[in-house]
């Protein structure tokens, strides 16, 4: 579990600011910051979007932000009468990972979730992300479903 003095709560429109900041961080470890700039506007817009219509969290540690985790709630694609959540963000900062901050956001994620009335959680790994996280996920219950392709065009 989180160590006491980290605290998972709602993300605020007062955290914009300093998500749009954390996330430029995650964004560079990321294979699409090889053919997007980071736009701080759009990730604004995005941010704002999941605190008003999806899910996000943050993790928070002496007054800081040290991660955040964050999903659309929606639809099925192919069945409207069941809701999915899928991840558009997950990340906790490189000094806070060796603890439980990370699965702390998962289960919030997948708690808050669930009450919204998803039945599934969708979570994403990228090219970048280390190996381990596939292993991760199968034992949180999460099964393989897709793997994506990116092309410049």
């Amino acid at each position: 579990f989180t160590p006491k003095r980290t605290k998972i709560r709602n993300g605020t429109k007062e955290d914009v600011e300093k998500l749009v900041d954390l996330y430029y961080q995650f964004y560079l470890t990321t294979d699409y910051s090889n053919n997007y700039a980071y736009d701080p506007e759009t990730v604004t817009i995005l941010t704002e979007a999941l605190i008003d219509n999806g899910i996000l969290l943050v993790a928070e540690s002496n007054g800081n932000i040290v991660g955040s985790v964050g999903a659309y709630v929606g639809p099925f694609l192919f069945n409207k009468n069941h809701k999915t959540s899928t991840e558009v963000v997950w990340w906790v900062h490189p000094d806070y990972r060796k603890g439980d901050v990370g699965h702390a956001l998962l289960k919030a994620l997948e708690k808050q979730a669930k009450s919204m009335g998803a039945i599934t959680n969708t979570m994403i790994r990228l090219n970048s992300s280390p190996e381990y996280v596939d292993q991760y996920y199968e034992r949180q219950g999460y099964t393989f479903s897709e793997k994506n392709f990116t092309k410049r065009l």
